[in-house]
């Protein structure tokens, strides 16, 4: 037995009667339906017993069968053919009857003799609900299964995003930071790295819109941010590389806000670059709101290199207690007790009462907070613990005694593959070298290979970044040039180390002009120095050969 045209109505005629049995059969196929005809109720278990039992699409069941009831296949219907319809047909008028068949499971009925107009419209109705819930059933299902899906790849998603930033926030002291996500993501991330020299870089930022959209826009900015600062580059150069990178890798609607520190405790000094955040608050030990850095720049991702400026505020760090950033989320949240958002005032008040409750008191009072709308976050950064670390840090001698002495020279393409401050640095700490020593050799040899590198080998000029878009200008030049090295550009580094004096000797010759006169060597001193002031502040003694590209540096533990 088998049934044809797989797209027609289906309908399974159960009469003992053969009169209507054929009546039925020849109204619904001038209906254009597909009819299987039976006449007891032994003849009907067969054919729902069969393989064809689940393409029927109805079933018009007649009660008062020669071997017995159809009600009594009922539960065999709803067993095979669970989505069909079941219209009872039946001279028995009989009100409880019919309650006692809906009881039991059909969907409509009629009473003999049937008008057959209203049996089709009885029977592609009932069809008609079917259909409407079995396509509801599916889509529900293919809801859940989506919604499985989608919790796995955001539970893979989490998970990934917890270990990239867990990479990078190991937990110090002073460092506090809090973000309250609105949604299973966090478009807010806080990130902070010290760099070789013991600056300490620290990163607030507030994607655009909110969960995993915002969350993913955050991705490219993590691993540039951690491999920047560990190399105590210039926070100049970090800022223009991060705008750089999501300029290029997010949509033209997509943009990062942010606010980003370098402290560096060797110089005495804040840098901070806010974009598009709100103002970056410095406090004094009592509290006192001493600096308010607010926003002058756009949100990353936005400006092309040509225009995006990069220029930061410098701040003394010793004046500085604490440092606080914190999103538009924070002061975009109405708060229960008051019925109002928190101002730019009540963060300050909250600091002048307190100062060593501050960031505590703040986090209290956003908890008490209505319904979120936005990411919340917030970052405290506690400088005299950094500048107590850098004073009553101990000076262990170095349990290797003896001479360590290494000379490595650069030529052209390698010195754009090489970073010698690094790879020294790190034999330096294999020595068991104090860690405050191998810090300012960091800061000392990083400025001076970089400085040899621009200003010498690339003959660049300091006055390029005084230039409107200089520090582009500048960026582009170092560039192009640096595409062009020939085997005659070269940096020679010589390094010695003795143990039993603490003493290192740094030598630095590249392989450009120098200065032609002691009077030009004044004029860049002038200018940007080529960092000399800053090495002559960490170092014991600094020696330059004339015509200036020869530098002699002695550093005492």
């Amino acid at each position: 037995m088998h049934m044809a045209n797989p797209g027609k109505l289906k309908v399974l005629v159960v009469e003992d009667d053969l009169l209507f049995n054929q009546f039925y059969t020849m109204f619904l196929e001038m209906k254009d339906a597909v009819c299987v005809s039976c006449f007891t109720v032994e003849e009907a278990r067969h054919i729902l017993e069969s393989d064809i039992s689940e393409q029927f699409d109805v079933i018009i069941l007649d009660n008062h069968l020669t071997d017995g009831e159809g009600l009594t296949i009922l539960p065999l219907i709803k067993q095979r053919c669970n989505g069909a319809a079941v219209v009872m047909v039946s001279g028995n008028d009989d009100t409880n009857f019919f309650l006692r068949a809906f009881a039991e499971g059909i969907d409509d009925y009629a009473v003999k003799p049937i008008n057959m107009d209203l049996l089709w419209v009885k029977i592609t109705r009932s069809v008609a609900q079917y259909r409407l819930a079995a396509a509801n059933a599916q889509q529900q299902r293919e809801l859940e299964i989506w919604v499985s899906e989608e919790q796995k790849e955001q539970e893979l998603a989490r998970f990934i995003f917890h270990n990239m930033t867990k990479q990078m926030l190991q937990p110090v002291s002073f460092i506090q930071t809090k973000i309250q996500p609105s949604a299973l993501f966090s478009g807010d991330v806080v990130l902070y790295r010290q760099g070789y020299d013991g600056s300490w870089y620290v990163l607030l930022a507030d994607s655009m819109g909110h969960g995993l959209a915002a969350a993913v826009a955050l991705m490219p900015i993590m691993e540039l941010f951690e491999s920047m600062s560990s190399r105590a580059l210039p926070l100049s150069n970090l800022v223009f590389e991060l705008n750089r990178k999501l300029a290029r890798q997010l949509p033209d609607d997509r943009f990062v806000a942010a606010a980003v520190l370098k402290i560096n405790p060797l110089t005495d000094l804040i840098e901070v670059w806010n974009g598009g955040m709100p103002p970056v608050m410095l406090f004094a030990a009592d509290g006192t709101l001493r600096q308010c850095v607010r926003s002058s720049n756009m949100a990353l991702g936005i400006l092309s290199d040509d225009l995006v400026e990069v220029t930061t505020k410098k701040v003394t760090l010793h004046e500085i207690d604490r440092i606080l950033m914190f999103s538009d989320g924070a002061v975009e949240t109405v708060i229960s007790a008051t019925g109002e958002m928190l101002t730019y005032t009540d963060i300050e008040n909250i600091y002048a009462q307190n100062a060593e409750l501050g960031f505590g008191n703040l986090l209290a009072t956003l908890a008490d907070c209505a319904d979120a709308v936005d990411d919340i976050s917030a970052c405290e950064v506690h400088c005299a613990t950094i500048m107590q670390k850098l004073v009553t840090s101990l000076r262990e001698p170095c349990q290797k005694q003896g001479i360590f002495s290494c000379e490595m020279t650069l030529s052209g393409r390698c010195l754009n593959d090489i970073n010698p401050p690094t790879e020294l640095v790190e034999l330096l700490l294999h020595l068991a070298v104090p860690q405050e020593l191998c810090n300012k050799t960091y800061a000392v040899l990083t400025e001076l290979f970089q400085n040899s590198f621009e200003h010498g080998v690339l003959q660049l000029n300091s006055e390029i970044k005084q230039q409107e878009d200089g520090f582009f200008t500048f960026y582009q030049l170092k560039e192009e040039r640096s595409e062009n090295l020939s085997a005659t550009d070269s940096i020679r580094i010589c390094l010695e180390w003795k143990a039993v004096s603490s003493e290192l000797t740094l030598e630095i010759l590249d392989s450009g002009q120098g200065f032609v006169s002691q009077s030009s060597l004044a004029q860049e001193h002038q200018h940007y120095g080529r960092g000399l002031s800053m090495v002559a502040n960490l170092a014991s003694s600094l020696t330059v050969v004339a015509p200036g590209n020869h530098i002699k540096v002695v550093i005492n533990g």
